[in-house]
């Protein structure tokens, strides 16, 4: 018997809503702003949102 297709759609809603409330809780107020000053040092600035640095 077939599986049916996977849907990945609430997964990755989740994790877009996970990146959004974790930029403002950080104290960006512009989520496209905040996501092009992370995106500049991908393997530093999101583990800072998170405190994980």
């Amino acid at each position: 018997m077939e599986r049916p297709p996977l849907n990945l759609t609430t997964p990755m809603a989740t994790l877009r809503s996970f990146a959004i409330n974790q930029l403002r809780t950080a104290g960006h107020t512009n989520i496209a702003a905040g996501l092009r000053t992370t995106a500049l040092r991908p393997y530093e600035r999101p583990l800072a949102v998170l405190g994980l640095n």
